[in-house]
């Protein structure tokens, strides 16, 4: 009955803004497969386009499934069997901590501007800035830390990621526009379903799932 309710909303839908909203989505995805990429690349691997939206792709379904986030160890282990490098450890554990901070200051910023609006409480961003900066601490004692030599390496690959500025901007500018087109499609829905306030509403929907 759920199901069938929502199909009748989107039967009764604006066709035009669920146009916008696909178009959206589509280029947050295309957005997503940049972002690991050039995480990818920052912490030493290398992956084309085609097979990075194909494994990308395959972990996004079973997220959409699966509880706990499921998806997304789907995506390490399916991009680790494609990436070309020594150490895969390192590069695929550096590459998903550079995603967690982007994604993390992404949805600070995404907070932060609920609150302004009264949507949202501004206590979670705090939470998120405080697992960027663990990441920033790992980054700066990996020199020093002597533990188990898998943990070593992870903590290596961090170390990589922090000396390409260059290639942690482009895994930043990825994330953010894909949180830009993530909002911009989520508006479109609310729209396209005659929500009062669609731009409040993806506001609150976004940093809840």
């Amino acid at each position: 009955r759920p199901v069938a309710s929502a199909l009748t909303a989107l039967a009764g839908a604006e066709r035009w803004w669920l146009l916008a909203a696909a178009t959206g989505f589509a280029l947050a995805f295309a957005c997503t497969v940049g972002a690991w990429r050039a995480a990818l690349a920052a912490a030493g691997g290398r992956i084309d386009a085609r097979q990075a939206g194909a494994r990308i792709g395959v972990g996004s379904l079973v997220n959409a499934f699966a509880p706990a986030k499921l998806g997304e160890a789907v995506k390490l282990a399916l991009c680790a069997r494609a990436v070309e490098s020594d150490s895969k450890l390192s590069t695929m554990g550096g590459a998903y901590a550079a995603l967690t901070a982007a994604r993390s200051l992404a949805l600070v910023a995404l907070v932060i501007t609920a609150s302004a609006t009264g949507a949202l409480p501004v206590w979670p961003a705090f939470g998120l800035l405080g697992l960027v900066a663990v990441l920033a601490v790992l980054v700066a004692s990996s020199r020093r830390v002597r533990c188990h030599g898998r943990v070593a390496r992870l903590l290596s690959g961090l170390a990589a990621l922090a000396q390409s500025p260059r290639r942690l901007a482009a895994v930043g500018g990825w994330t953010f526009a894909m949180a830009g087109a993530q909002l911009c499609a989520t508006v479109a829905v609310a729209a396209a379903l005659g929500l009062p306030h669609p731009v409040s509403a993806a506001l609150v929907i976004l940093p809840v799932l």
